[in-house]
């Protein structure tokens, strides 16, 4: 008797249902991790879709053309034009003092006076001197003329005629003599009153009033400066001396120079270079220029120290 296999207890409807879900879940999880990895592994090699770094910011202008000039800077000491030492050329007091320290001063202005009194004494002997000679003179020349006229009737011998000549030409060389020590003391009279002999400023005094001043000496009484215009010497390698004397030789000329503080922040005055030195200074290989600045403000300031640019081209 043949025997049948009983077949397999199935799952209860319950579980059954659940398996059927997890199975699909599955899938779709599946799916959607496909998906993502295609999309990123083709981004992956997408240029376009490479990061890219942040953008910089650039700001525009408007192109134009313009010049471009050359400048050669060295550093520059300001020197006045003219700086003088007065002194007298007198031996006397110093009487008066006519300037107060720092007074600025036009050429011909009366500084100080030496005591003129032992001048105007010498002046008024060589004068009466003069005159006194001057008489004789007066006198041997109207002997002269009688004697012409009495050696032409042979009244007297020709050695007295000779001899009032000599006497004529003796008395006009004393008179000559006498002029000159004339001139002399009314020159010594002038240098008694000492003027400015340029437009400038005054420094401090040298010499107070009442003191004797000896014109040998070397004591000054004041110095006496010219600040405007106003010079500023500076040197340049002599690497650039071709430069500077085809700038000179050029439409540009007179150069322009700017005399800059020392910070080189602020321009002080603006000028033409005046100059060129005759040589180089072998110890330093620099050659020296000086500029001509107007100084109407006293913005440059003898011995001060500036930074000083000559303009030696202009490049197109």
């Amino acid at each position: 008797m043949a025997t049948v296999a009983a077949p397999p207890p199935s799952l209860p409807p319950k579980f059954a249902k659940g398996k059927k879900w997890l199975w699909l879940i599955g899938i779709v999880v599946f799916l959607l991790m496909l998906g993502l990895f295609r999309h990123f592994r083709q981004n992956a090699h997408d240029p376009k879709t490479l990061r890219q770094p942040a953008p910089t910011p650039v700001s525009l202008a408007t192109a134009h053309q313009a010049d471009f000039p050359v400048w050669l800077t060295g550093l520059g000491t300001v020197t006045p034009v003219y700086t003088v030492t007065l002194k007298s050329r007198v031996d006397g007091e110093l009487m008066k003092v006519y300037f107060k320290e720092g007074d600025r001063v036009h050429q011909g202005d009366p500084i100080v006076e030496i005591d003129p009194r032992p001048y105007q004494v010498q002046l008024a002997q060589a004068q009466g001197q003069l005159i006194h000679d001057q008489a004789l003179l007066e006198n041997a020349r109207i002997d002269l003329k009688r004697y012409e006229e009495l050696i032409k009737t042979g009244a007297i011998p020709d050695q007295i005629l000779v001899t009032q000549q000599a006497l004529v030409h003796q008395y006009e060389g004393t008179v000559t003599s006498d002029q000159s020590q004339v001139d002399n003391a009314k020159l010594q009279l002038i240098y008694c009153h000492i003027t400015a002999p340029v437009n400038g400023r005054l420094g401090i005094r040298l010499v107070d009033q009442g003191n004797m001043i000896l014109a040998a000496g070397n004591m000054g009484l004041v110095v006496l400066t010219q600040l405007d215009p106003i010079t500023v010497i500076f040197p340049l390698p002599q690497d650039y001396l071709s430069d500077i004397q085809q700038g000179m030789n050029s439409p540009l000329a007179p150069l322009k120079v700017e005399a800059w503080d020392r910070s080189n922040q602020h321009l002080l005055a603006t000028g033409e270079l005046q100059t060129l030195d005759n040589q180089v200074d072998i110890t330093t290989g620099m050659v020296k220029l000086r500029a001509l600045f107007v100084n109407h403000h006293d913005v440059l300031f003898p011995n001060e120290f500036v930074n000083a640019r000559v303009r030696v081209a202009v490049l197109p």
